[in-house]
């Protein structure tokens, strides 16, 4: 008799603007199912207009809609586990009861801090804050931390009581995956439940041996918004101390309401992109010398760091958070905020052809053994299995014994 497959239901509501967790959701459902797993997905999306995203807010604790669709899905598909990503705002937390009704098991990726913050970044005037985290969410209201309106922040720190009251994240899922070991540690000072918390950091495709060595090129990159929070002024500051061979420039890629300011700011040698496509974005990535990630802000795993890593360049990072996890031992860090010392980094690689190809070759190594496919697979699927035997469901196929779970890939 022919083993069961490993049935998975996929959730997730994307964003207006393609980023990094709507790539995590797309390379999880790709890699479970060309490893044998049966997966089915559900997507919602945002709206464009201000005036739908209060009208959804109101009602963000739950959705009839949503939970009526994915308990339809479930009633046709019967998943083992239940997956969701991103639930903000259309999906909400209420498909995890419809999923556990039809009895399958629960899981939430929490890509960012939205159970404990409004603006789910941990983040006021450009400062990392942690005020809200394990006490009620009020201040955001007065900081007006959603979209800077306290009316808005309101709605949205009304949905997190509401959700914490009638207790949905302890009832209705039975694991949960933290993206790094700094926000694990923030979560559990939330108040969630530590034997359910699982840190499984974001992967990235493997596009195989880099065609040129970071050595090869004189280009510095910056990837992401050209905003306070980022860093990116920390950057510019830096770069303009730097004394820099011939050649070298610095390329930005990315848009923000700092754009039009550090344009002005900067000279000949530095160039910005604005927003590009994925594909254009992983090509100037291949191409550079070196990235850089300053930020001043919890990154929960930042994704343009892990695509520099697999393609062998040079990785230079603020030591704070996820990002200085991400990085250890494989790159270079600096405090942040702090130019002057982002200048002596930004030297050793500029100025030493075999320092940018030893941190190369350590960001490749180091993102292959813990970001890989592999490694991304074998993770999930343990982390499911834990799931399912703390909700007493049956383990189908090779779930059934953990010594298998290697094997997978």
């Amino acid at each position: 008799m022919a083993e069961e497959s490993l049935r998975v239901l996929l959730m997730h509501n994307r964003y207006r603007r393609r980023g990094g967790e709507d790539a995590v959701f797309e390379l999880e459902a790709e890699l479970l199912a060309r490893n044998g797993v049966e997966v089915e997905t559900f997507e919602t999306e945002n709206p464009a207009s201000q005036a739908e995203i209060a009208r959804i807010a109101l009602s963000a604790s739950s959705s009839r809609r949503s939970s009526r669709r994915v308990g339809e899905i479930c009633s046709r598909f019967r998943p083992h586990v239940a997956h969701t990503h991103n639930s903000w705002l259309k999906l909400t937390s209420s498909v995890h009861r419809a999923c556990r009704d039809s009895g399958a098991t629960t899981v939430q990726t929490l890509h960012n801090f939205r159970l404990i913050c409004a603006n789910a970044l941990l983040l006021r005037q450009g400062r990392v804050c942690e005020d809200c985290v394990g006490k009620p969410p009020w201040r955001g209201t007065l900081s007006g931390c959603y979209r800077e309106s306290r009316g808005a922040s309101a709605l949205v720190e009304a949905a997190t009581l509401y959700q914490r009251a009638s207790g949905v994240w302890r009832r209705d899922v039975d694991a949960f995956i933290t993206l790094s070991e700094s926000s694990q540690e923030r979560f559990l000072r939330a108040g969630l439940p530590a034997e359910r918390l699982f840190v499984k950091p974001n992967s990235v495709a493997d596009p195989g041996e880099a065609a040129r060595p970071p050595s090869r090129s004189l280009r510095f990159v910056y990837v992401g918004r050209l905003s306070e929070e980022k860093g990116v002024d920390v950057l510019i500051r830096a770069w303009r101390m730097l004394r820099k061979p011939q050649g070298a420039t610095l390329t930005l890629v990315g848009d923000g309401p700092l754009r039009d300011q550090l344009q002005r700011e900067t000279d000949a040698d530095v160039a910005f992109t604005g927003a590009l496509p994925h594909d254009e974005t992983l090509d100037v990535i291949a191409r550079a010398r070196c990235l850089v990630l300053p930020t001043r802000c919890l990154e929960n795993s930042p994704v343009a760091l892990l695509e520099a890593m697999i393609r062998g360049r040079a990785v230079i990072a603020s030591d704070l958070g996820a990002a200085a996890e991400l990085v250890g031992p494989a790159g270079l860090l600096f405090p942040p905020e702090i130019a002057s010392e982002l200048t002596r980094k930004l030297a050793q690689v500029a100025n030493d052809d075999s320092v940018a190809d030893r941190l190369g070759l350590a960001a490749r190594l180091r993102c292959r053994e813990r970001h890989g496919p592999e490694a991304n697979l074998a993770s999930l699927l343990s982390i499911y299995r834990s799931a399912l035997k703390r909700g007493r469901r049956p383990l189908p196929g090779r779930l059934r014994d953990s010594n298998a779970l290697a094997s997978i890939a």
